[in-house]
């Protein structure tokens, strides 16, 4: 989260954009918490911020 907000701050990602990460991070983050075998396996990789944003912007076209 702290990536995505220092990115908004600086100006390389828009608002809507921000947004969006936060909220699949903090998703992911939920799912990780209540599935064991999600946490010990893609759970890591889907959190990158490369990831996140990609998955976003999938979903914001």
């Amino acid at each position: 989260m702290n990536t995505i907000i220092q990115k908004l701050r600086r100006g390389t990602l828009d608002e809507k954009t921000a947004s969006m990460m936060k909220r699949l991070a903090k998703d992911k983050m939920e799912r990780a918490i209540s599935d064991r075998a999600y946490a010990n396996g893609p759970y890591e990789s889907e959190m990158v911020q490369e990831a996140l944003l990609a998955e976003t912007q999938k979903y914001l076209k």
